[in-house]
């Protein structure tokens, strides 16, 4: 099965904010759509330069509130840029075993899918995944 075959089943459209986007921007992102875990950062031609996920905005955030004598709005000037990871993706015609590698050895829940100039055109969601598991042992028998 390829990626194509299951990308949009779950997640419709990716989840995209660029590099200069706020902390609280990249929440009201996240947070529009619960079946989304991961936020892609963006370059301004729309090509994959980070990923940042819920697990990486806890982290970031978890030890600033807990600290009270961090500001609030300190935590907030910082930028996706500041907190995104290195960015992974496969291309809509990539195997999904392939792709379940990739989020296992990434530890990432979401997969980026990205064309051939590296522009982000949805993601593979975990549900997705294991949906084309289990379509794939149903076919078996």
């Amino acid at each position: 099965m390829r990626i194509r075959d299951c990308y949009r089943e779950v997640t419709h459209e990716a989840d995209i904010v660029e590099e200069n986007s706020s902390i609280g921007r990249v929440m009201d992102v996240m947070a529009k759509d619960p079946t989304s875990r991961s936020v892609y950062v963006v370059d301004n031609k729309g090509k994959l330069r980070g990923i940042i996920t819920v697990r990486d905005v806890l982290e970031f955030l978890g030890p600033q509130f807990v600290d009270s004598s961090v500001a609030i709005r300190e935590v907030f000037a910082q930028t996706a840029g500041n907190m995104m990871r290195m960015p992974v993706c496969v291309p809509e015609d990539e195997s999904i075993d392939k792709a379940i590698g990739i989020a296992i050895q990434e530890r990432l829940d979401d997969v980026p899918v990205c064309n051939k100039d590296g522009k982000v055109i949805g993601d593979l969601n975990c549900f997705e995944m294991i949906n084309s598991i289990r379509k794939e042992r149903e076919e078996r028998g």
